[in-house]
């Protein structure tokens, strides 16, 4: 049972850690279409998110 727990909480880190390096990589893609000149409209379209999503992660940069 306890190898199955600290296999639990190992994956449950790793989960988190991928989140993270999601969410940067959204923020990233945002960013990058916007500069080339995408509407944040455009860019949500692009990337499967709304427009206010887009919003959302171009402010967290």
């Amino acid at each position: 049972m306890k190898d199955h727990q600290a296999r639990a909480e190992v994956l449950r880190a790793e989960a988190q850690r991928k989140q993270a390096e999601a969410a940067a990589e959204n923020r990233a893609a945002v960013q990058e279409l916007l500069a080339l000149g995408l509407s944040q409209r455009e860019t949500g379209e692009v990337l499967g998110v709304s427009f206010q999503r887009v919003s959302q992660l171009a402010k967290t940069c």
